[in-house]
């Protein structure tokens, strides 16, 4: 992908990638996802992060249970990318239930993960992975997201998609040293200002999952990884 700028603003940097993909085609058993929730074209215009001096980071985006076809989720997959540093980092996938429009302060569930072969450079835009999560999701409104230790996985961002095709997704993030969730929306930071979603997607099942470890995708630009629990 061909370079667009790169800009920085009230301590979270981001880079604007110019998307030239489609969405692929959804499969049962599709690497990124595309069987399930998607809120985002699959195209990566953006990525959100933090500076490295913070030590815990969190983006989440809001879902709803008639969303789902079951009150179970198998999997969730995230597209993340890096600019600089080591191609590995560790992450969480993290749940949170909504209390008065916003999640709550707490995650009642989370899953931890490690992304392998993060892009690292601007043209190569974001790499879907993949997280087998068997949790169960409330009845109503719910979030979904990354947690991650900027000052470890430095520069390290989750995709975003900022296309005026794509309706927009309530999103919220918070770290260690604001205290409280900010709504993508409220925020005065300009960055958020073409926000449209991010790159998090959810697949449902019907019953409880098997938990199984996941196999690194033979396709070469998604990979899965994640820790034993």
């Amino acid at each position: 992908m061909r370079r667009k700028r790169q800009t920085r603003a009230a301590g979270y940097a981001l880079f604007a990638l110019l998307a030239s993909s489609t969405l692929a085609a959804e499969a049962p058993d599709a690497p990124d996802c595309a069987a399930g929730v998607v809120k985002d074209d699959g195209d990566p215009e953006t990525g959100y992060g933090f500076v490295p001096s913070a030590v815990e980071g969190v983006y989440v985006q809001r879902f709803r249970a008639e969303e789902l076809r079951g009150r179970w989720l198998a999997k969730v997959c995230i597209c993340l990318m890096k600019t600089r540093g080591e191609a590995e980092a560790a992450f969480e996938v993290v749940f949170y239930e909504d209390a008065g429009g916003r999640p709550a302060e707490t995650p009642f569930a989370s899953v931890p993960a490690r992304a392998t072969g993060l892009p690292r450079s601007k043209e190569a835009a974001g790499r879907f992975y993949e997280v087998d999560v068997s949790v169960e999701v409330p009845p109503a409104t719910f979030y979904v997201g990354a947690r991650w230790d900027p000052s470890a996985a430095q520069f390290m961002f989750v995709c975003t998609d900022t296309s005026e095709e794509t309706g927009k997704v309530p999103v919220f993030f918070r770290e260690d040293r604001s205290g409280g969730w900010v709504s993508v929306f409220q925020s005065r930071d300009p960055i958020f200002r073409p926000h449209r979603s991010i790159l998090v997607r959810a697949v449902a099942s019907g019953a409880k999952p098997r938990f199984v470890e996941p196999a690194a995708s033979s396709t070469p630009s998604i990979r899965t990884s994640r820790e034993e629990r």
